[in-house]
């Protein structure tokens, strides 16, 4: 971190570092590079969402076919208050989406959840 104290005081950094700093326009250049807060905010909150194996599970599952709650309980092995949690988090972060049938809900991953399991 010391190197980066100096460079900003206009001492020595290493020259591969100035020269891409150089290119990018400065080190307001990179910052204009840098997405928006709302962005970065949306990115960490899918990232969160995909950091909890339970959920992820629970994406996998729905990668492969509709179901319903019940279906997903035991696949997913948690208690009803815990599977409307993930539920609700993976709906947020828009990875899957559900649908009322009669007096069923059925969950199905959406495009986004797709791409996120993509290798």
């Amino acid at each position: 971190m010391q190197c980066c104290d100096k460079a900003l005081n206009g001492q020595a950094m290493p020259t591969s570092v100035a020269s891409a700093l150089d290119d990018a326009g400065g080190v307001r250049g990179l910052m204009r590079r840098i997405p928006a807060e709302a962005k970065l905010k949306r990115v960490a909150g899918l990232h969160q969402s995909l950091a909890d194996h339970t959920r992820l599970k629970i994406l996998w599952a729905l990668s492969n076919m509709d179901l319903c709650p019940c279906v997903l309980k035991v696949i997913a092995d948690v208690s009803d208050s815990k599977l409307s949690y993930h539920l609700k988090v993976l709906e947020s972060a828009r990875l899957i989406k559900s649908r009322r049938t009669r007096n069923w809900r059925i969950y199905s991953i959406t495009n986004e959840g797709e791409k996120a399991l993509a290798p």
